[in-house]
């Protein structure tokens, strides 16, 4: 599933894929220049070694998360709530599927950590 995240003032402009429980952030992402030090270690551990192109601040190789969150913070450069952040093509953040497929599927939910399970879905 593709997912969106850009930065109201243009700083930053990224699409990653939600496949099996892991979020990757695509190559040709643009990423915020700036960067908080109270990034969650796994945002803060992909920036120190990000691959980008340096001029525009694109990604040249996707980066592998666990969370939305991290993905999240490793494209805005600060805290960021990722289940809010990362928005489904309609426009609808990624938070809307708990509440839709909650209903819908048995197979949809989320763990202690807030983190969505999803075993297969039918759209």
């Amino acid at each position: 599933m593709k997912l969106y995240f850009r930065g109201r003032k243009g700083q930053f402009d990224a699409v990653a894929d939600y496949s099996n429980g892991k979020f990757c952030v695509l190559q040709g992402s643009h990423v915020s220049k700036e960067y908080k030090d109270n990034l969650c270690s796994a945002a803060k551990a992909a920036r120190l070694n990000l691959d980008l192109q340096e001029d525009k601040q694109l990604i040249i190789k996707p980066v592998l998360f666990k969370s939305a969150s991290a993905a999240a913070q490793f494209v805005s450069g600060h805290m960021t709530n990722g289940l809010r952040a990362w928005k489904l093509e309609n426009g609808s953040p990624l938070s809307t599927i708990e509440e839709g497929n909650r209903r819908k599927h048995k197979n949809v939910k989320w763990s202690s950590q807030r983190r969505l399970i999803v075993k297969s879905i039918d759209l």
